[in-house]
């Protein structure tokens, strides 16, 4: 990461820890160290939101084609991660995913998870494009509704 990158990155980090309110730690990585494409994660037990750089970078080309849209997918990763460290509903869902052996409960619980998230970015964010916003929304929520749809129709 350049100089200019690196400056580019800590002011949306600084300007959105502002604007939440968060008292989170925001941690920024290269990549996610598993198999998956992971953008960002949030932890509940140590309050602490990680960023990979390198998979952002990834998932933008996915959806884009290009990197002209980087700043706004890493912001809107960002305020998403923010948005479960804020969601005073996660313990509970959370004790849900871990606890039920009901698999349609689960999805259900998992899906639940990530729209408060993305309710709580729609809120936060004012500054982007609303239209890269609502794509990401969608790619990110469309495993989660195909997951619930056959078992439910």
């Amino acid at each position: 990461m350049d100089q200019l990158e690196k400056k580019k990155i800590e002011q949306v980090v600084s300007r959105l820890a502002a604007k939440s309110g968060s008292s989170i730690y925001i941690q920024i990585e290269d990549a996610f160290p598993g198999r998956r494409c992971v953008g960002g994660k949030y932890n509940i037990a140590s309050q602490t939101v990680t960023i990979y750089l390198e998979d952002i970078k990834h998932q933008c080309m996915n959806l884009f084609s290009s990197l002209d849209h980087f700043y706004d997918f890493f912001t809107i990763v960002l305020a998403h991660e923010i948005g479960h460290a804020e969601d005073n509903d996660l313990p509970g869902l959370s004790e849900i995913l871990s606890s039920t052996r009901n698999e349609i409960e689960r999805k259900k619980t998992a899906l639940q998870i990530e729209e408060n998230a993305w309710r709580y970015t729609e809120g936060l964010l004012d500054e982007v494009n609303t239209g890269i916003l609502q794509t990401i929304i969608y790619h990110s929520l469309k495993p989660y509704k195909e997951n619930i749809e056959p078992e439910t129709a």
